[in-house]
């Protein structure tokens, strides 16, 4: 099943944008992806087609990698450099030491509190669907980890750096945080996807490409095999109809079913050796 497409999004798009330009690329109306890139983000989409959004759920939660700038002086409402200004200052110079010092503090576990422009919901409702309302909700705090945090480059006007994260961390809210400790007043400029999981920036085809009908589907298998254990069967019935298995000498909670290399479905472990269907692929 050749429904998994790697796309390099471009700055300016929304990833609902990306989806609906590809659902005429490729005349389907099952379509998806595997995480959110904001507007003005660049970088690695992993886009769903037909039966392969069955396993959106399976490739999700898992690590991202980015590259990103940040901007002195300036302070928004949405902590990037395109949200409205709220206030503005004169930088002293902050030397690398310095920068560096403070990024080694995020290394590890931390939390965060989202920003009003996110998607997460609360009672009910989207974060930014209050903000653009004008109205204020308490955010819960999320725990995340910053597994690597580098200083790329920096001068008077800011500095660039790579982060390598846990799903769910907000670039946006782990610079604003920074700015706080180096006791200065910036913001996120830049920000591009270069890792998702297994699949990095090297991997995707820019969307002018596949606009234009050069482009490389991949395989389901090949895409979940990155995350996930095999086990192959003889006979497919079962796991079409759903039945609960015995797997022995599993390690995973999780494995990848499948019957001459195509996937069939993902099975969770039940109890001991026995595992059941989670969702089926087919």
């Amino acid at each position: 099943m050749s429904d998994v497409l790697f796309v390099n999004k471009p700055e300016g798009m929304t990833s609902f944008d990306i989806c609906h330009k590809l659902r005429r690329v490729f005349n389907t109306r099952s379509i998806g992806h595997t995480g959110t890139l904001d507007p003005m983000a660049s970088g690695v989409m992993i886009i769903l087609l037909n039966k392969a959004t069955k396993a959106s759920q399976f490739l999700v939660g898992f690590d991202k990698v980015y590259e990103g700038k940040t901007k002195y002086g300036i302070q928004t409402d949405t902590l990037d450099i395109w949200g409205k200004v709220l206030k503005t200052a004169a930088i002293p110079p902050i030397s690398n030491e310095t920068i560096v010092q403070t990024m080694n503090k995020y290394k590890g576990k931390i939390t965060q509190i989202p920003p009003m422009t996110s998607a997460i919901k609360v009672n009910g409702k989207k974060l930014y669907d209050y903000q653009r309302r004008g109205e204020t909700v308490p955010i819960p705090k999320r725990e995340v980890e910053i597994y690597d945090l580098e200083l790329i480059d920096a001068d008077h006007e800011g500095f660039g750096f790579r982060a390598h994260v846990s799903s769910g961390t907000y670039i946006r809210t782990l610079v604003d945080d920074l700015m706080q400790d180096l006791k200065t007043v910036g913001t996120l400029s830049y920000l591009r996807r270069i890792k998702a999981g297994t699949v990095s920036i090297e991997d995707c085809d820019d969307l002018a490409d596949v606009l234009a009908g050069r482009y490389h589907l991949h395989d389901l298998y090949e895409v979940l095999k990155g995350y996930y254990l095999s086990y192959e069967v003889a006979d497919a019935k079962p796991i079409m109809d759903g039945k609960k298995i015995v797997i022995e000498n599993m390690t995973d909670d999780r494995v990848m079913i499948t019957k001459q290399g195509q996937v069939l479905a993902i099975y969770g472990r039940y109890d001991g050796d026995v595992f059941r269907s989670l969702r089926g692929l087919f």
